[in-house]
C-alpha cells in the first residue's frame, strides 16, 4: 500500500532549541534538538493511535501538517493530518489537547412507520497517553435520548439542515463523567431518526457530529469524521471526511 508523502514541516528554532526534524517529518512525536551542534536531546509524545491489524505500520503513521509559534512565543501549536490540535508549553513541555478526535459509522438505516431509523455508534480514544480524559456523558449523546442538538445533518441535493426537533436543556453539570484512561475507547449508539426531522421521502444527507466537551477539566472541542447516507431504494455507507 502506498500513499502520498506527507506535507514538510519546517522545524522552529527558540534560542538554543529546535523544535521539529530538520527532514521536515514529524509524527506522533516532537524532535528536540540542540540548535548550535543538531544533537537529539529528548522527544515529546503528542498522540498514540491504534494501529490496524494486518496493515503496514508505516502507512498509517499520521503526520504534522502543521507547527507555529503562538503570538506570544510561549507555546507550539501542531495540527496532524486527523485535524487533531495541540499546545506544546515551551517552558515545561507539556502538551495539552485543542481539540478531541471521535469516530463516527453508520450502522443501519430502516423505514418503521412515517419515520426512518438511522443508527450510528459514535466512539473515541483517548490517545495522548497522558493521565485521564473526562468525557461529559451528556456532550457525546451518551444518555437516554439526546438532550441537545450534537450533529450537523445536511441534505447533499440542496444543502439544507435536517431540523433537530429533540430536546433543548439548560446543561446543568452531570454528576460524573466517562474517565478514559490513556488509550481506553468509549463509544454510544444513537438513533439519529428519533430527533432529526428526515423526510419520509427519504434522500441523501450529510453528517457529522460536533461538539464542545462541556464542564470537563477537559473542555476541548469534540468533531468527528464525515458520513454520507442515503435513505431510499439503496442503502447508504459511511464514506470519510
Amino acid at each position: 500500500m502506498s500513499r502520498p508523502p506527507p506535507a514538510r514541516v519546517a522545524p522552529i528554532v527558540v534560542g538554543d532549541i529546535q523544535y521539529g526534524d530538520t527532514r521536515g517529518y514529524n509524527s506522533s512525536s516532537l524532535a528536540v534538538f540542540d540548535a548550535r551542534s543538531g544533537q537529539r536531546l529528548r522527544t515529546i509524545e503528542l498522540y498514540r493511535y491504534e494501529l490496524v491489524p494486518d496493515l503496514e505500520t508505516d502507512v498509517q503513521d499520521v503526520f504534522f501538517t502543521s507547527m507555529t509559534l503562538s503570538d506570544d512565543r510561549t507555546e507550539l501549536l501542531i495540527e496532524n493530518a486527523r485535524r487533531h490540535r495541540f499546545a506544546v508549553n515551551l517552558a515545561s513541555e507539556k502538551v495539552r489537547e485543542l481539540n478531541h478526535p471521535c469516530e463516527l459509522k453508520l450502522l443501519s438505516v430502516a423505514k418503521q412507520a412515517q419515520r426512518w431509523t438511522v443508527l450510528v455508534e459514535l466512539s473515541t480514544t483517548h490517545t495522548t497517553g497522558r493521565g485521564t480524559f473526562s468525557l461529559d456523558r451528556i456532550s457525546f449523546g451518551d444518555s437516554e435520548g439526546l438532550m441537545n442538538n450534537l450533529f450537523e445533518v445536511t441534505s447533499m441535493v440542496d444543502g439544507k439542515e435536517v431540523l433537530y426537533q429533540g430536546e433543548r436543556v439548560k446543561r446543568a453539570a452531570p454528576s460524573h463523567f466517562v474517565e478514559l484512561e490513556p488509550g481506553m475507547r468509549h463509544e454510544v449508539r444513537i438513533d439519529l431518526g428519533k430527533d432529526y426531522a428526515f423526510p419520509e421521502v427519504g434522500g441523501v444527507f450529510r453528517i457529522r457530529y460536533r461538539q464542545r466537551n462541556h464542564f470537563s477539566p477537559d473542555a476541548v472541542d469534540l468533531y468527528s469524521n464525515e458520513i454520507s447516507v442515503e435513505l431510499g431504494a439503496s442503502r447508504g455507507k459511511p464514506s470519510p471526511s
